[in-house]
């Protein structure tokens, strides 16, 4: 089955540290910890990249990558940002796409979390991995996309893809 992924694609550098994310969490009632596979973060540091998220719920472990601009045109960040200025195509004078470009273009942090194959089976767990990205989004002013949908600003989406 293909890989779905969720992102958001920030303009601001500012990475919340783990402990608001997980703090977060449980006042949406997922009572998420960092899982002893992460390795040591300190919980009030914004320097995390590579983190699982495990709960005690019947939700499985949420991955949640963060990729910043490191000023190198081969680093994942980069890719991920050409790779969807390929997609988005030549804006024309399609005002949103412009919109989206420009965003795109001025990003400084990309969040992703990838969706479990049978996500639409799993609507709670798709909820919780949606909740932890448009949170991060709201922290770092960014554009919420997900693979299949498109980009999203808050609820509205903006861009279908």
């Amino acid at each position: 089955m293909a890989s779905f992924y969720i992102r958001a694609f920030c303009t601001s550098d500012k990475v919340p540290p783990l402990r608001h994310v997980l703090e977060y969490l449980r006042s949406r009632g997922h009572p998420f910890h960092l899982s002893p596979d992460s390795g040591y973060i300190p919980p009030d540091s914004p320097n995390w990249d590579d983190v699982i998220l495990e709960s005690k719920e019947d939700v499985g472990p949420i991955t949640l990558h963060c990729s910043r601009d490191d000023g190198t045109e081969e680093s994942l960040f980069f890719e991920e940002i050409r790779e969807f200025l390929y997609l988005i195509g030549r804006p024309g004078l399609n005002m949103t796409k412009r919109r989206v470009i420009k965003h795109l273009k001025m990003c400084k942090v990309i969040f992703a979390s990838k969706l479990p194959p049978d996500t639409h089976a799993e609507g709670r767990k798709r909820g919780v991995q949606y909740d932890v990205i448009r949170y991060l989004a709201s922290k770092a002013s960014g554009l919420v996309q997900v693979d299949g949908e498109g980009f999203y600003q808050d609820e509205k989406l903006l861009l279908k893809m």
